[in-house]
């Protein structure tokens, strides 16, 4: 039941796919103002991704852009090792990444745009995210029924069994009464002269 929901569960009842997925587990956070800041969010990166970001419109990122440049550094996180919270921009300037089909570029970049690819899906679950909670709160549904159903069918399984037990239990006392009644004493009996 507590399962996390797959996109392939709902993408019949919404317009979603498996790339969306990680975005089913964060649906409770895209929230009107989450989604606003998104939207300028990604209005930013238009703005760097016509030019190519500069090391100087990279520098500037936390004053102009804060949300963006925390998201930047949490994505950094996964890659290199910060030893600071907060790390300043010129630290990021020299990081190289590889990747295989850019071959060598600056960290920059690479996470630049996998963040505008993750703001972009942010953006589009945003559009129809009242589908998407309606199918999830159809495949719960679902997933409850089934349990309940399950669980239903066990439940008369152990009543028949219970019922089982009980008649079998009956049948044992009567057959020892009736060992204990049939039973003929042949002891001699004592006689006292």
């Amino acid at each position: 039941l507590e399962k996390p929901i797959k996109a392939y569960e709902i993408s019949t009842q919404a317009p979603i796919n498996e790339v969306h997925e990680w975005l089913l587990l964060r649906l409770d956070s895209l929230t009107p103002e989450y989604l606003k800041q998104n939207k300028v969010q990604r209005t930013y990166m238009a703005t760097l991704n016509k030019t190519g970001v500069t090391v100087e419109e990279f520098c500037e990122m936390p004053k102009l852009c804060p949300g963006l440049y925390l998201d930047f550094v949490t994505f950094s996180k996964d890659y290199y090792v910060i030893n600071s919270a907060m790390p300043t921009p010129e630290s990021f300037i020299t990081l190289e990444h590889t990747s295989t089909p850019h071959g060598k570029e600056l960290f920059i970049r690479y996470a630049l745009r996998e963040i505008k690819t993750r703001l972009d899906q942010t953006q589009y679950v945003g559009g129809c995210l009242v589908e998407i909670q309606a199918a999830v709160t159809n495949v719960k549904e679902k997933r409850l029924l089934d349990l309940i159903q399950v669980q239903g069918v066990m439940r008369a399984h152990d009543d028949l069994s219970r019922a089982f037990y009980r008649t079998l239990s009956e049948l044992r006392r009567q057959q020892i009464w009736r060992q204990k009644i049939g039973a003929i004493d042949v002891t001699p009996e004592q006689i006292n002269e």
